[in-house]
């Protein structure tokens, strides 16, 4: 496979960016990373608080943009994972200045990314996290390939003779359809006997009467919040634990699967995911993963796999998974599915 030099950039965003370049290198293609912290994240909140947001924003990108110039000097291709921190003239500008090729990753759907379809336009190659972004570029004739996300198994791994003491267990952002779906969940488990956990941050700190309203809103999922943000070794151990691990996937994930559909079934773990057009595509509803659509559903599937009688089945699906997540979906595979389709272009 002969890529040339890639400059792989992008946001430092748990560390992602570092599994695909270490995918890259394995693949025997050079690699340089730049990052930038997300500058709505909590890890440079207080100047946002105190300076603003856009503020914060142009410092982020005029130090990010600097850095891409600096580093993408000499690269036959740069890798941009996510990219609307960038303008569509940043782009321009990179490709004339430093004499390269653009790959756009869209993680996540076009529309929800700031200047999303002009960054594509201004790509070279564009990997959509959607089917449909895909099937809609390359109506216009933009190169692009469906890439779902993929997972890295020096992160997530089965544990040997690991005990499942967590009857079910959510890890990922509380947005707002989380919030209603796990609250109503936790309010009909309520009177069961089940240790359920959710692993996120839900409370801000500064703001008493926002955190008021959130446990007046959210009575019975509050009472189960962790309100903290993991890493992935222990993301990885609470799913080995979990005799059901539960993914929501976003609204923007329409036509493609979040992150976490991956790092479950890599771990090893029994997924419960909600149905979308592209699933059957990736896992095999009722083989590999089990599935629902709607509240009713969810608890019928939540009571019936907790079910003691009921745990081969679920062991047997854990399993299934896991082999489909180890064979299509790391990231090394992605990544190799990636560059294959750059030099073809």
């Amino acid at each position: 496979m002969n890529i040339g030099d890639i400059t792989l950039a992008g946001p430092s965003f748990y560390g992602y960016i570092y599994s695909i370049a270490k995918a890259i290198r394995h693949l025997g293609a050079e690699t340089k990373v730049v990052t930038y912290d997300n500058y709505e994240s909590g890890i440079i909140s207080w100047p946002k608080r105190f300076l603003g947001v856009e503020w914060v924003e142009k410092q982020v990108h005029d130090s990010f943009f600097r850095r891409v110039m600096k580093k993408g000097s000499g690269s036959d291709w740069m890798m941009l994972l996510r990219g609307d921190l960038l303008r569509p003239e940043d782009l321009v500008t990179i490709k004339e200045q430093c004499h390269l090729r653009i790959a756009l990753w869209v993680i996540d759907s076009v529309n929800s990314m700031k200047n999303g379809m002009e960054l594509c336009r201004q790509s070279d190659v564009v990997f959509c996290y959607n089917r449909e972004d895909q099937v809609l570029l390359s109506n216009q004739g933009k190169p692009a390939l469906f890439t779902p996300l993929a997972y890295d198994p020096d992160y997530y791994h089965p544990l040997n003779n690991q005990e499942q003491d967590i009857d079910l267990y959510f890890v990922g952002a509380l947005q707002p359809e989380r919030l209603i779906m796990l609250n109503e969940l936790c309010k009909q488990l309520d009177r069961y006997k089940i240790r359920i956990i959710v692993d996120a941050k839900m409370f801000s700190h500064y703001r008493f009467f926002t955190n008021h309203a959130l446990r007046q809103t959210y009575p019975y999922l509050y009472r189960r919040v962790t309100d903290r943000v993991v890493g992935h070794h222990e993301i990885n151990l609470l799913s080995n634990r979990a005799r059901v691990c539960l993914n929501i996937m976003p609204q923007q994930a329409t036509s493609g699967l979040n992150i976490r559909a991956y790092e479950i079934c890599g771990s090893g773990a029994f997924q419960l995911i909600n149905r979308n057009s592209v699933l059957n595509e990736l896992f095999l509803e009722n083989v590999e993963v089990a599935t629902f659509s709607g509240m009713d559903e969810l608890k019928e599937k939540v009571m019936y796999y907790l079910d003691r009688r009921n745990e081969a089945e679920r062991g047997t699906l854990a399993v299934k998974g896991l082999k489909r997540a180890v064979a299509d979906h790391t990231f090394d595979r992605r990544i190799e599915e990636m560059l294959r389709f750059l030099e073809d272009s």
